[in-house]
C-alpha cells in the first residue's frame, strides 16, 4: 500500500488504530514498535505538548505527577479508557475535533518518515527525551564533567528515579517490582543504577574535599526515608555526612 493510500482509507473501512501500525513498521520497525517503555515515553511527551498547548501551567503538570505515582496502579485498559474519554472531554472544551485531528496528523507523519527515521537514530539510549542533553564544553574531560559542580544525568538520573529505586532496594523489593514502579525492564534498571553507583563512586570526595552543600541527614516527615532538606536517601554520599554529628544541621 503506498503512502497516498495509507492516508485515503476512509475511517468506516478501518480503524485509526489500525493505520497506525504500518507508519509505525515504516518508522522503526517491529522492536522499537513494541517497546513499552519507548511507548510510555512518547506518549507522556505528546499529553505535556497539548497540555501546554492549551496554557497549562508546569507546576500543575509536577504536583500531578507526585499525585498519581502516590496511589496504586491502575488496570491498563480502564486507563487507556480515562484517556480517551479525557481526551474527547478536552477537545470538546477547546473545540476541537479529536478525530479529524488524528486523520490530520496521521496524513501528515506518513510525509516525515525519513525525518522522524533520523531523529530516533540519534536519540540518546536510556534517556526519556527524544533528544541529547547539552554537551560539555569541549575539552573537559569526562573525569571533570563527573565531578563537576553541575549534575551529569545518564537513564535513571535524567527520569528522577533514583530516589524510588534507593528506597524500593531498601524495602527488599526486587529488580523486577522496582522496573514496574518506575517504567522499566528491571534488568535494564538494576543495569544503570550499577553505572550511576559507579558515577558517584568517581565523585565521591576525599577526606579533605568535603563539599560545602553536605549536610547531615534529617528525615523529612512525610517521607522519613529521603531528607528534607535534598530529597536525598541516608546514605548519598555526595549530600550526607557518612557519620552524622550533632554540630552539623541541614541548612
Amino acid at each position: 500500500m503506498t503512502q497516498q493510500e495509507h492516508g485515503s482509507v476512509a475511517m468506516g473501512d478501518s480503524t485509526l488504530q489500525s493505520r497506525v501500525q504500518p507508519w509505525m513498521m515504516a518508522c522503526f520497525g517491529p522492536e522499537i514498535s513494541a517497546d513499552r517503555l519507548e511507548r510510555n515515553d512518547r506518549f507522556i511527551e505528546e499529553a505535556l505538548e497539548l497540555v501546554q498547548a492549551s496554557d497549562y501551567p508546569k507546576e500543575r503538570a509536577l504536583a500531578l505527577v507526585d499525585y498519581v505515582y502516590g496511589r496504586d496502579q491502575g488496570e491498563i485498559n480502564q486507563e487507556v479508557g480515562g484517556v480517551m474519554i479525557t481526551l474527547a472531554a478536552h477537545c470538546l472544551a477547546h473545540g476541537v475535533d479529536m478525530h479529524e485531528a488524528g486523520e490530520t496528523e496521521l496524513a501528515r507523519i506518513w510525509t516525515k518518515v525519513d525525518a522522524i527515521r533520523a531523529k530516533q537514530a540519534a536519540k540518546p539510549t536510556g534517556s526519556a527525551l527524544p533528544v541529547s542533553a547539552p554537551q560539555p564544553a569541549h575539552g573537559t574531560s569526562a573525569t571533570e564533567r563527573v565531578t563537576s559542580d553541575q549534575p551529569v544525568l545518564f537513564g535513571l538520573e535524567a527520569q528522577g528515579h533514583i530516589p524510588t529505586v534507593e528506597a524500593a532496594l531498601s524495602e527488599g523489593t526486587d529488580w523486577q517490582q522496582i522496573g514496574r514502579r518506575i517504567g522499566w525492564d528491571g534488568e535494564t534498571a538494576r543495569q544503570y543504577y550499577e553505572r550511576h553507583l559507579a558515577r558517584s563512586a568517581l565523585a565521591t570526595p576525599t577526606p579533605n574535599e568535603v563539599p560545602s552543600n553536605q549536610h547531615e541527614f534529617v528525615p523529612d516527615q512525610k517521607y522519613p526515608w529521603f531528607c528534607a532538606h535534598c530529597g536525598y536517601v541516608p546514605h548519598e554520599p555526595l549530600m550526607h555526612f557518612s557519620t552524622p554529628t550533632p554540630k552539623e544541621e541541614c541548612k
